[in-house]
């Protein structure tokens, strides 16, 4: 009696090595792949936004309570830009992305957010600054609150006004501490990479049992 032919067995084993060999390559590529973009930094996919604290010191008059703003370096804009300041909340997002000019020279004055952030951060340069002051006070159309750089020839200045009762005529200093804001983007870059790695790795050890 003649043996049956095995050669289809070997055929399929053949296959099914060849097929287990090209899931564990691709595998191994798309884990390269996820692995690099994790690996990625955020500033990379996203914008680099900053929240700031402001700090305030007086040199006379009450200060303000709390005064907070977040600036986006990346497409260089301001957003929530908020001080709390006797018993008003003054909004001057608008004013720092357009500070007013009056003719300072310093270098890269013009009225855009850059410049405005160089104010708040105190970083202005290529021109003889003295001081950086804020203040406030009441005036005929309302209640006032800026933040200056003061140079020898004039200043430029970061301002805004409404209306309602405000302490006249305080005047002090400031400084901004920083505290990063990861951007939603990135959080979803790094929970989709994380994911299909983990997805990949599931299947990967389900192979292996079954093996």
């Amino acid at each position: 009696m003649k043996l049956p032919k095995r050669l289809p067995v070997i055929s399929i084993t053949t296959a099914a090595t060849k097929k287990k060999a090209v899931r564990k390559n691709m595998l191994k590529k798309v884990s390269v792949i996820c692995l690099f973009l994790c690996s990625v930094p955020f500033s990379a996919w996203a914008d680099t936004i900053t929240e700031y604290t402001i700090n305030f010191t007086t040199t006379s008059g009450v200060a303000p309570t709390s005064g907070s703003f977040t600036y986006d370096s990346t497409v260089q804009s301001f957003a929530n830009f908020l001080v709390s300041w006797g018993g008003i909340t003054f909004d001057l997002t608008a004013a720092a992305d357009s500070p007013i000019l009056f003719g300072t020279g310093c270098t890269g004055e013009a009225a855009t957010p850059a410049y405005g952030f160089a104010i708040m951060s105190q970083d202005v340069t290529g021109c003889p600054v003295t001081s950086y002051a804020w203040g406030g006070g009441l005036t005929p159309t309302g209640d006032t609150l800026f933040f200056q750089v003061i140079t020898n020839l004039s200043i430029d200045e970061i301002y805004t006004h409404i209306g309602g009762p405000l302490p006249e005529g305080p005047l002090g200093t400031w400084t901004i501490t920083p505290t990063p804001v990861p951007e939603p983007s990135g959080f979803v870059l790094l929970s989709v990479g994380l994911g299909m790695i983990g997805v990949l790795r599931q299947a990967k050890n389900r192979r292996q049992k079954r093996s």
